[in-house]
């Protein structure tokens, strides 16, 4: 279920808001979009895998890292579009040229190569932005996630 939330979420946002509403993809869309790729194999694999014990621990903690990795993008975000007299250095542009001085792969520079910008609010939805509500998808999955790892450890059982 949470799979499919990840892939429905990822075709929604390129499909209705790239193609029907026309909206450019900023970078940090663009990294929240891989992110909730990488999130969504990630649940796929503990569907068909349903690790036990030591792995549920150890997915437990992918699903952390890879919720840390989304909510530090999606709020660095949300702290652009409410802020702004957000300093220019610390713009999405910037950041992303300081990304690619590190990682100089070719596909992180057509993630990062995006002409939006992070700082307008395109569009909403009761009055939250498309990042404020990754940022909740980014929390909600990742908690639900952790919770599905630890309820499968068997518990010992009493002599």
């Amino acid at each position: 279920m949470c799979a499919f939330f990840c892939f429905g979420s990822l075709a929604v946002a390129i499909y209705y808001f790239q193609d029907v509403l026309w909206l450019e993809p900023c970078p940090y869309c663009k990294l929240q979009r891989v992110i909730f790729f990488i999130m969504g194999c990630m649940f796929t694999i503990l569907t068909i895998f349903n690790p036990k014990r030591v792995f549920a621990k150890i997915s437990a903690s992918l699903i952390f890292i890879i919720m840390s990795m989304g909510i530090f993008v999606a709020g660095k975000q949300v702290y652009m579009q409410i802020n702004p007299n957000f300093e220019k250095s610390a713009s999405c542009q910037a950041t992303s040229s300081s990304i690619l001085e590190v990682l100089d792969f070719e596909v992180v520079r057509k993630i990062l190569s995006a002409k939006g910008d992070c700082g307008v609010i395109d569009w909403t939805f009761f009055g939250l932005s498309l990042p404020m509500l990754s940022l909740i998808a980014y929390i909600g999955l990742g908690i639900v996630g952790i919770i599905i790892c630890f309820w499968n450890i068997p518990k010992p059982k009493k002599l």
